[in-house]
């Protein structure tokens, strides 16, 4: 009768949704994965500029590339970590800390960045 229908019907329901929630879940993991990737990188990016000291025409034009590509990667990072955060309150998952690491880099990036454009500036001014 119509009451084991129901049943069946809400079975495959409740299935479907679990499902759903885990391909979720797995998506999530995903991108926390490519957010990660991205902090890794533009830590050792953001390293690599910090140590670059010639100020060599050549040498400021690839800093502040550098400088660019980083900016592009956090700005890569950024959108993700929106994304990130979407899921865990869609899945009622607990909050990742992925605000503080993204504001850590930018705290890092920020002065090297201003520093080699402005050397950037200064170079091609005098060209």
């Amino acid at each position: 009768g119509w009451p084991a229908r129901a049943d069946v019907a809400l079975a495959a329901s409740l299935e479907m949704y679990a499902r759903r929630k885990e391909d979720l879940l797995t998506l999530a993991r995903g991108e926390q994965l490519k957010f990660d990737e991205l902090i890794e990188t533009m830590q050792a990016k953001i390293t690599k500029l910090a140590e670059a000291h010639s100020l060599l025409p050549v040498a400021v034009q690839q800093a502040s590339k550098l400088a660019e590509l980083i900016q592009a990667s956090y700005d890569e990072a950024d959108r993700i970590c929106d994304v990130i955060q979407s899921e865990e309150q869609l899945l009622g998952l607990p909050e990742t800390d992925n605000r503080s690491l993204l504001t850590s880099v930018l705290s890092d990036l920020e002065p090297l960045k201003k520093l080699w454009l402005m050397a950037r500036q200064h170079v091609e001014n005098d060209e």
